[in-house]
């Protein structure tokens, strides 16, 4: 922390930043973990605070909203071992954790079942393919639990339509009209494309 960033070495900025990044996804989850048993010991009260965000908010530099989400998360890693273990460590940072925090919403029972397998899957993913994964786990979750049958099929899927077409100077151009289901199936196909480009 006392380094001089100017005086280091190519090599030592590289290893220094990849480092504090993986540091500072371990430190959010130790400070998620320390505010969820805070709030769960009543120890705002003690203090005449009405919340553990609000007492967050005036003796430290996160905002109510902030520290309230590291409370939510807190609690939630506490029902989430695997996940726990792995922000823990560095195996995972604080945008997959949330990620799995909010996949697990509605769907506790069958994110137990899926856990370890689901940390597996997206440790070695970019975030942003983790989001997709992630996303597209949980479809399929709130399908199995009854919550969620998708988009309606549609009966005109015969009005469907694609046109890709090659315009000035190389440029492509896309235009298309689709049912529900076909669409949000060529959406996530190519949001699957773009993130692995």
């Amino acid at each position: 922390l006392g380094a001089s960033v100017g005086d280091l070495t190519d090599g030592e900025v590289v290893d220094a930043l990849v480092g504090v990044v993986e540091l500072s996804g371990r430190l959010d989850s130790l400070v998620a973990r320390l505010a969820a048993s805070f709030d769960t010991r009543g120890l705002a009260m003690t203090d005449g605070a009405r919340s553990t965000a609000g007492w967050l908010a005036a003796r430290s530099e996160l905002s109510r909203p902030v520290a309230g989400g590291l409370v939510a998360t807190g609690r939630a890693l506490r029902a989430c071992p695997v996940v726990d273990a792995a922000a823990a460590c560095g195996r995972l940072g604080s945008a997959k954790v949330r990620l799995l925090v909010e996949a697990r919403k509605g769907v506790e029972d069958l994110f137990g079942e899926h856990e370890a397998d689901l940390v597996d899957l997206i440790t070695g993913l970019t975030v942003a393919q983790a989001r997709v994964a992630v996303a597209h786990w949980r479809r399929l979750a709130l399908a199995t639990a009854g919550k969620d049958d998708g988009p309606e099929p549609s009966g005109d899927t015969g009005r469907n339509t694609v046109t890709c077409s090659e315009t000035f100077q190389g440029r492509w151009h896309l235009n298309g009209d689709l049912d529900a289901v076909t669409g949000s199936a060529l959406s996530t196909m190519l949001e699957s494309w773009i993130d692995a480009g």
